[in-house]
């Protein structure tokens, strides 16, 4: 919801998958129409994962694409109801067998994008960096080794950390990792549930919000049972 009161969403092209669609209605309950769509991003494969992060009138998105698993970065405003940075590379990691992507934006506008990767045979969770302009992009999260590391989500809490939510699909355990607004990972945790889902992508979006002076960061996922479970914590 834009400062003057109206409704987006972002998309897909309803029959190409490269292309992404801002969309806007005064009144989402009547119509929604396409804004900008000369200036939409147009990309070179279909999209497998997007994610969208607000701050203020401005959509901060992040795409994964299917065959290169390229990562980008578009911005699109709605004080003006125009793209502002279409297909800016963040990031094109090794080849894996699908995408997870996942943004969040910091105070001081560095962006964050948390996505998939492969190394050797084995799947990665890597973040990309974008500060002052500049992409630092294929940042370890995971703890490597012969396993299979999920990409999740990425939540911003308290004093700019980011809390990277992922999973060790070989173990069945699910971590979060905080990336202090120093840019330094904090030593690898343990699990915080060593009995979840791993027959796909286990986390849904995560929120944080303040409470009795506290950020609290809470994230939807899926344990070994398929039921639907919480891990929460203050930030």
């Amino acid at each position: 919801i834009s400062s003057a009161g109206n409704v987006y969403q972002v998309l897909l092209d309803s029959t190409d998958n490269s292309l992404v669609e801002a969309w806007k209605a005064t009144d989402p309950t009547s119509s929604f129409s396409e804004q900008d769509s000369a200036d939409k991003p147009n990309l070179t494969n279909n999209i497998s994962a997007m994610s969208l992060f607000q701050v203020g009138d401005i959509l901060h998105i992040a795409t994964q694409e299917y065959a290169t698993r390229r990562v980008a970065y578009h911005t699109f405003s709605m004080a003006t109801d125009q793209w502002v940075t279409v297909n800016q590379e963040a990031a094109t990691p090794n080849s894996s067998d699908y995408g997870i992507v996942s943004i969040a934006v910091r105070s001081d506008g560095d962006v964050i994008i948390l996505y998939q990767s492969l190394v050797g045979i084995w799947r990665s969770v890597r973040y990309a960096r974008k500060d002052s302009g500049v992409w630092t992009s294929n940042i370890q999260v995971d703890n490597g080794g012969s396993i299979d590391w999920d990409a999740g989500v990425a939540v911003l809490g308290s004093n700019d950390r980011i809390h990277f939510f992922f999973q060790d699909r070989t173990n069945n355990d699910g971590c979060q990792r905080c990336l202090r607004s120093d840019n330094t990972l904090e030593s690898f945790p343990s699990a915080f549930d060593i009995s979840i889902y791993t027959a796909g992508v286990a986390f849904g979006q995560g929120v944080a919000y303040l409470s009795g002076g506290a950020t609290k960061v809470r994230v939807p996922y899926l344990d070994a049972s398929i039921k639907f479970s919480i891990v929460k914590f203050d930030s």
